[in-house]
């Protein structure tokens, strides 16, 4: 699922020129994914730490590529922000738990359109089984495609069926040309091993990614990929 928009943005162009196509990402790795990129989602936990704290006078063309010059614009640190991360990520208000909770249930919220900020996921006025129902609707509804982001080959395989037969994929179309900026693999599997641990369960993206699979594996079989 997109991290730079919400479902609908695409409400300004014209449908009969284009289908809508997403992909969704299984819950616990995308939450990891987004407290390495620094809270994303939780803007009061970003603001409250300093995390992505902007330096005076940094550039506008910086700013908007900071998923690239973080170090440039930021002042914290990619050094600084991992060590952060290590020295905080196991409890307190800082920790993988606390972020959890803030952007539990983001994905539901953006497919549903109820998600008001990029960096807020939660509507004030809407409840979670709400959320839940109107994201539901949208992927069984109104999405052409969906994909599953850690089944990524098969993802791009099932797409260029679909919707591409005369394109091949070849191993660099399959890198990632946006890799995380803070690397560190081990602490992010510490990070997300403590996590499940934890207990914590996202009940409600854990609902919209089990309908995810079920409608990605079932246009899989209609174009005889399934296995």
């Amino acid at each position: 699922m997109s991290r730079f928009s919400r479902w609908g943005t695409h409400n300004r162009v014209d449908r009969r020129k284009g289908k809508i196509a997403t992909t969704v990402r299984e819950p616990f790795s995308r939450i990891v994914s987004g407290y390495f990129h620094r809270f994303l989602g939780c803007k009061s936990m970003a603001d409250k730490y300093g995390v992505r704290r902007k330096k005076k006078g940094a550039p506008q063309e910086l700013v908007d590529l900071q998923h690239l010059h973080w170090d440039e614009i930021m002042e914290m640190s990619n050094a600084e922000f991992l060590q952060f991360v290590r020295e905080n990520y196991a409890e307190g208000g800082a920790s993988i738990h606390a972020f959890a909770q803030c952007v539990g249930g983001c994905q539901a919220a953006i497919l549903s359109g109820f998600a008001p900020l990029q960096d807020q996921c939660h509507h004030p006025k809407k409840t979670k089984s709400e959320v839940l129902k109107e994201a539901l609707r949208t992927l069984d509804q109104q999405v052409a495609f969906v994909g599953i982001t850690d089944r990524w080959h098969e993802t791009a395989t099932l797409f260029l069926s679909l919707f591409g037969p005369d394109v091949q994929i070849t191993k660099e179309s399959e890198i990632n040309v946006r890799p995380s900026i803070l690397e560190d693999r081990q602490l992010k599997h510490d990070v997300l091993e403590t996590l499940k641990q934890s207990g914590y369960r996202d009940f409600v993206d854990e609902a919209v990614y089990s309908r995810a699979v079920e409608k990605f594996e079932t246009l899989q079989k209609a174009v005889n990929l399934g296995h």
